[in-house]
């Protein structure tokens, strides 16, 4: 674990990591990446014929690949910050063949951010193990409103990632964690990545920050549902998905007003039970609308095999593990496990509920799509049900795409396939019929009646009315999802 007791020596290990160009685009362009880089053990003969014998090939051999250096190297590298100090600080180790890192050190999304050491695809090796960035670091980093705001809170802080990015857009960011080498390494973050306005505090929960408020909370916790508690990171407190509960309820108690809680969640619901029973149950007179994004559910065996695949490399373990984590959802009744995000914003007056089932995989930046899903659904209830939405006013969102596959048949072109997506945000996309590809044509900001007028005319009675109750879900799910806004 690196200390954070000599602020100057992690200070001059920021400006060798400056002066070799450590960073994203650096490691992107030298290994030739399209996407993400890849921890594969089978990539880093690849890689080494790849780096260079310079600065920064030495830093990624040792922070980005794992490998021991030849101490001069590694003190050409780091200079003027000396080697022996870097030791001290609890960077480095010496080894075999010189030094290695005791650390990973992984740049990202404008940061640096160290963790403890991944070791391939198998599991950690100690219960309050430290991850760094990864899929729902990404996930969460993507999922958050980046709006301008006091003050920011990462409950389960973990390395620190949310409340560093945080810091960016907001007055001041807290991040608290229950595990006291999290908070080290979220200090030690801070201090390398030379932010000055999030501070990190030891404890469960909210218990270090009782009675404060806030505008923006995230949260990756362990929200997965197993018998274990192996890791901190990982594995959630408590039985079933009582501490997510926990967490959705006391995160909507601390937002301030206007604030939104952007949380990665796991619950449990029954074969036949609506997925979203569950959760709308935790959020019931929380003074927050909360949208809920339902990213999959699965059976006991699917869900236990998946999420203890780092053990297939030892098949009595893997096999073991299985059949305890069936035994742990037979004694709780668990029929069927499900994982998502729950989005809420504190508001007064009567809330509201929705949810939605998505898929996460293409999503880019989609903290500002949030936004836009709480406003469409905001108009959503003013407006009501029923046909109250023919006085709708209603455009495309800025960011639409319509995508056509045409083909040529005597001469006329024909479209084979239409198709609007959101270029952007969760990347939306919905396959349009021919009436559909002629009603998101005309949504200009007329009333929704206008419209609908215009595209029956001259129709039969019954053809209109079929035509209005066929757009009048379409227009409210095109809105619901952000693909049309209100035209005021």
């Amino acid at each position: 674990m690196p200390a954070t007791d000599d602020a100057e020596g992690i200070d001059l290990l920021r400006a060798a990591l400056d002066r070799a160009g450590y960073t994203v685009e650096t490691i992107r362009d030298t290994l030739g990446l399209v996407g993400p880089f890849s921890r594969d053990p089978h990539d880093v003969p690849v890689y080494l014929r790849l780096l260079r014998g310079d600065a920064f090939g030495t830093l990624a051999r040792l922070f980005l690949l794992g490998l021991q250096v030849d101490a001069d190297a590694a003190r050409g590298a780091l200079a003027p910050l000396e080697l022996e100090r870097a030791e001290r600080m609890g960077v480095f180790a010496p080894a075999a063949d010189g030094v290695e890192a005791t650390i990973d050190l992984l740049p990202w999304n404008g940061l640096r951010i160290a963790s403890d050491l991944a070791a391939s695809d198998l599991p950690p090796t100690r219960e309050d193990y430290v991850i760094g960035v990864h899929p729902p670091t990404v996930t969460l980093a993507e999922l958050t409103p980046r709006r301008a705001a006091r003050a920011a809170l990462d409950v389960g802080t973990g390395s620190g990632v949310q409340a560093l990015l945080a810091a960016a857009h907001c007055e001041r960011a807290v991040g608290t964690d229950v595990n006291p080498r999290a908070v080290e390494f979220a200090r030690f973050n801070a201090r390398l990545n030379g932010v000055a306005n999030a501070e990190f505090r030891s404890g469960d929960l909210f218990e270090p920050v009782a009675g404060e408020r806030f505008d923006l909370i995230v949260c990756n916790p362990p929200y997965v549902i197993s018998p274990e508690s192996a890791y901190a990171f990982r594995d959630g407190p408590g039985r079933a998905d009582a501490f997510c509960e926990e967490l959705v309820r006391r995160s909507a108690a601390q937002l301030a007003d206007g604030g939104y809680a952007i949380l990665l969640v796991g619950w449990v619901h029954g074969r036949e039970e609506p997925w979203s029973a569950p959760v709308r149950s935790w959020v019931e007179g929380s003074g927050c609308d909360a949208i809920v994004l339902h990213t999959a559910s699965q059976d006991p065996l699917s869900y236990a095999a998946s999420w203890n695949k780092a053990l297939r490399w030892d098949r009595l373990a893997y096999a073991s593990a299985i059949e305890r984590w069936l035994d742990y959802d037979r004694e709780l009744g668990i029929e069927a496990l499900a994982w998502g995000v729950v989005c809420l914003r504190r508001r007064g007056g009567s809330n509201w509920f929705a949810g939605h089932s998505v898929g996460l995989g293409r999503m880019d930046a989609a903290g500002h799509h949030v936004e836009r899903m709480f406003e469409t659904h905001d108009y959503l209830e003013r407006l009501g049900g029923g046909q109250t939405l023919l006085s709708a006013r209603v455009v495309l969102a800025p960011d639409h795409r319509i995508d056509q596959t045409l083909a040529v048949e005597d001469g006329e072109r024909v479209v084979e396939r239409a198709a609007l997506r959101l270029a952007g945000g969760f990347n939306f996309e919905l396959e349009l019929n021919e009436n559909a590809l002629e009603l998101v044509s005309r949504l200009d900001g007329s009333p929704l009646a206008d419209v609908l007028d215009a595209m029956g005319d001259g129709a039969t009675a019954a053809a209109r009315r079929e035509l209005v109750e066929t757009a009048l879900p379409m227009v409210r799910a095109l809105l619901a999802l952000g693909f049309a806004v209100p035209a005021e």
